[in-house]
C-alpha cells in the first residue's frame, strides 16, 4: 500500500436505542492503523416495540429498513471495502427479530450478525485504556438501552457476562430480579481481582462525565457520580434537557442508566468511574482489521 493509500470500511450497530453509523479509514503506514472518518445516529427506539409488545412493529420496521437503506445506498456510493451490521437486545429479545435480521440482509443485500449477548461482552476486550494513565486493573462496561456487558482481564484471569438490564429496557419497567440477581453473582465471583476503575462505553455513561465537567480521559469519583445521579433524578425531563444539554434520546434514559451503576459501584467498591468515546462499532470494526490485517498491506 502506497502512503498515499487507504481504504474504507464501515460499521453499523442496530441498537436498543438508536441506530449507530461509523465510517473508518484503514492505512497501514500510519501509528493510529484505524481512523474514524464519519459517524451519525438515527434515533429509532427498538427498545418501545420489544419491551412492551415483545415485538418489533410494522410501523418501526418501516423507519427501521428506510433509514438503513440510507446508509447502505451511502456506504456503496463511496468504494467501502466492508460493512459490518450487527444487531443487538432488542432484536435479540423480540419474537421477530431474527425473522427481521434476515429480511433486512436479504432486501438489502448484506450481512446481518444478531449478536448473542456474550458475543457482545467479547468485543469489549478490545476497549483502549492507554488514554488513562496508570490504569491497569479495570472492569469494563457497555450499558446500552436492553442490555449490560460487563469485561474484566487481570492477568491470566478474564470474565465477561451479559445481563438483559438496559437503561431503555429499566425506563418501560421489565427488568427481572433474576437479572439483577445474575449482576450481584456475577460482580462476587469477580470481587477477588478488585477492579481500581469502572471503565464505560456508551453514550450514558460518556453524558454523565460531559455533564460533570470532568477533562477527558479523567474519572469520576463515587460521590461525584452520587451527587450528579441525585440532581438528575430531582430534574424532570424537560428541565434535564435544558439543564444538561441532553437530546431527547439520552434525557429519560440515563436515569435508568445510573442505577445499573450505581449497583456495580456498591457491590465492588469501585471509587472511579471513566467514559470512553468508543463503542460496539469500533470493537466490530477493529476486529475485523485484526482477522483481515494481510489484505491491507
Amino acid at each position: 500500500m502506497k502512503k498515499s493509500e487507504f481504504h474504507r470500511i464501515a460499521t453499523i450497530d442496530i441498537g436498543t436505542n438508536g441506530i449507530k453509523f461509523k465510517q473508518y479509514r484503514i492505512d497501514v503506514n500510519k501509528k493510529s492503523k484505524i481512523q474514524q472518518d464519519t459517524f451519525s445516529r438515527v434515533n429509532i427506539r427498538l427498545g418501545e416495540d420489544v419491551f412492551n409488545y415483545g415485538l418489533i412493529s410494522e410501523n418501526t420496521q418501516k423507519k427501521l429498513f428506510k433509514e438503513l437503506s440510507k446508509l447502505i445506498e451511502s456506504v456503496k456510493k463511496r468504494n467501502i471495502k466492508w460493512i459490518g451490521i450487527c444487531a443487538t437486545s432488542a432484536m435479540r429479545s423480540a419474537e421477530n427479530g431474527k425473522d427481521i435480521c434476515e429480511r433486512l440482509a436479504s432486501e438489502l443485500n448484506v450481512d446481518v450478525r444478531l449478536l448473542s449477548g456474550n458475543e457482545e461482552a467479547y468485543f469489549l476486550k478490545y476497549l483502549n485504556t492507554k488514554k488513562i494513565m496508570d490504569l491497569n486493573n479495570y472492569l469494563s462496561i457497555d450499558i446500552g438501552g436492553g442490555s449490560t456487558e460487563l469485561h474484566i482481564k487481570h492477568g491470566d484471569e478474564e470474565y465477561l457476562q451479559s445481563i438483559d438490564l438496559g437503561a431503555v429496557r429499566l425506563l418501560q419497567q421489565k427488568d427481572l430480579k433474576e437479572e439483577w440477581d445474575k449482576l450481584d453473582d456475577f460482580l462476587n465471583k469477580i470481587g477477588y481481582l478488585n477492579a481500581e476503575a469502572l471503565v464505560g462505553i456508551g453514550g450514558n455513561i460518556r453524558s454523565l462525565l460531559e455533564i460533570s465537567g470532568k477533562d477527558k480521559f479523567t474519572s469520576l469519583s463515587y460521590e461525584e457520580f452520587i451527587t450528579l445521579q441525585k440532581k438528575l433524578e430531582n430534574n424532570s425531563l424537560d428541565d434535564r434537557k435544558k439543564l444538561f444539554n441532553l437530546g431527547d434520546h439520552r434525557a429519560d434514559v440515563i436515569v435508568p442508566a445510573t442505577k445499573i451503576i450505581e449497583r456495580i459501584l456498591n457491590k465492588t467498591g469501585i471509587k472511579d468511574l471513566y467514559a470512553l468515546n468508543w463503542s460496539l462499532c469500533d470493537a466490530i470494526a477493529f476486529d475485523y482489521y485484526l482477522k483481515n490485517e494481510e489484505a491491507f498491506i
